[in-house]
């Protein structure tokens, strides 16, 4: 069984997705056995609703000695972090070959940066691009290294920015396509790089998305009730 730790600020939508794809069989060798938050947020109540192990310790750069304690406790075999937080040195090296983090752009355009320098951290990188007048946004899985969003992309999907759209459409379709990301990089982590499928087009809200690697796909991702139960 591979124990998955998540790292989380906000919403929780992606924790919610792998648990709900754990849940489906989608991921039956997975296992989320904890959930780590930087604040009291939406994600840690709905770890505590499902009876995962919650924790919120503290996260300043020198001051994570308690998140250290907790991931060396549970020993996963992938962290997976959505927190807005940068992680200390320490925790980099320790679990240098199982985290992955997930950002919402086409890595290495609108990386993210310290908030304290408003940095495009979670949603911003995609307000980003809108802004920027670019004409692909997506989504990236990377490794995750001592450079923010600096670890090398494990897997990506590209979409088109419509001159049409606007934010809140747009993110909709980027919060999928993260989640979708994620799908494949835990499914296909402990594969060699020459083993995982080449390329494939979906319909992500019926925007073509170019997705590297890809592999075939649950039928129930195209379910509009599996993605309303994760709101």
């Amino acid at each position: 069984m591979n124990k998955i730790v998540f790292l989380c600020s906000g919403g929780g939508g992606n924790l919610k997705f792998i648990d709900k794809a754990i849940e489906s069989r989608w991921l039956p060798e997975h296992q989320i056995v904890s959930v780590i938050t930087d604040r009291e947020c939406a994600a840690g109540k709905y770890a505590q609703e499902r009876g995962i192990p919650c924790e919120c310790p503290d996260f300043s750069i020198n001051s994570q000695h308690t998140l250290l304690d907790v991931l060396l406790f549970y020993k996963p075999n992938i962290v997976l972090t959505t927190v807005h937080r940068i992680l200390s040195d320490r925790i980099v090296n320790e679990f240098r070959d199982c985290l992955l983090n997930l950002h919402y752009s086409l890595l290495p355009s609108f990386p993210g940066i310290p908030p304290s320098v408003s940095g495009k951290i979670g949603s911003r990188s995609v307000q980003a691009a809108i802004n920027y007048g670019a004409c692909l946004t997506g989504a990236t899985v990377h490794h995750v290294n001592k450079t923010i969003d600096g670890g090398k992309p494990y897997v990506q999907i590209a979409l088109p920015i419509h001159p049409n759209d606007t934010f809140g459409n747009l993110m909709n379709t980027v919060f999928r396509a993260g989640c979708i990301a994620l799908f494949i990089a835990v499914n296909s982590f402990d594969r060699k790089l020459d083993e995982r499928n080449q390329s494939m087009v979906l319909q992500i809200l019926g925007r073509d998305a170019l997705v590297n690697p890809g592999m075939l796909l649950p039928s129930g991702l195209w379910s509009e009730s599996f993605w309303s139960s994760i709101k």
